[in-house]
C-alpha cells in the first residue's frame, strides 16, 4: 500500500543560512499516489486541501483531494477523508488549484497529463470546476493532435 506522507520542514533563516528539519507528522493510504498539490483554499474546507494524482501501470489513475489539512495534520492523519475528484486524465503528471486572480474564483483545479503515455495520442490539459467538489465540471482546454 502506498501512503500520501506530509513532512513539515521548519527553516531558520539567519543571515543567509536556511537549514530544513523535516519530520513525520501525518500518514494515510492512498494507492499509487504520485504528484501532489496543497490548495490554499477549496470548497468545504476550513484549512488548506491536499490535491493528489496517482499513478498505474494498469486500470484507473484517478485524482484526490482530501480537505482540512490542519485536522489532518493534527490528528496524525486519522480524520483523513480521500476524496475523487476525478478519472478522466491518464497519467496526470501536474495538479494545482488556479490562481483567483485567473478565474477570479478560488474553485477551478487544473490537470494535465498523458503526454508521455506510449502508444498514446495527444495529451490533455483540463480545468475541473469544483464549486461543488462531489461534482466537478470538466473544461478541455487542450487539443488533440491531428
Amino acid at each position: 500500500m502506498t501512503s500520501a506522507i506530509f513532512a513539515v520542514c521548519s527553516g531558520l533563516l539567519a543571515t543567509a543560512t536556511f537549514s530544513l528539519d523535516p519530520r513525520l507528522v501525518a500518514e494515510f493510504p492512498l494507492k499509487h499516489a504520485a504528484v501532489t498539490a496543497v490548495a490554499g483554499t477549496f470548497p468545504g474546507s476550513s484549512s488548506p486541501t491536499l490535491l493528489a494524482s496517482t499513478f498505474a501501470a494498469i486500470g484507473s489513475e484517478p485524482v484526490y483531494f482530501v480537505k482540512d489539512l490542519a485536522d489532518v495534520v493534527k490528528s496524525g492523519g486519522k480524520s483523513a477523508v480521500v476524496s475523487q475528484l476525478e478519472t478522466n486524465t491518464v497519467w496526470t503528471n501536474y495538479v494545482a488549484l488556479a490562481p483567483q486572480k485567473v478565474f477570479g474564483t478560488n474553485t477551478v483545479v487544473v490537470t494535465a497529463g498523458g503526454f508521455l503515455v506510449p502508444g498514446q495520442g495527444t495529451g490533455t490539459i483540463d480545468l475541473w470546476e469544483v464549486s461543488d467538489p462531489g461534482h466537478p465540471r470538466r473544461t478541455k482546454i487542450s487539443n488533440d493532435k491531428q
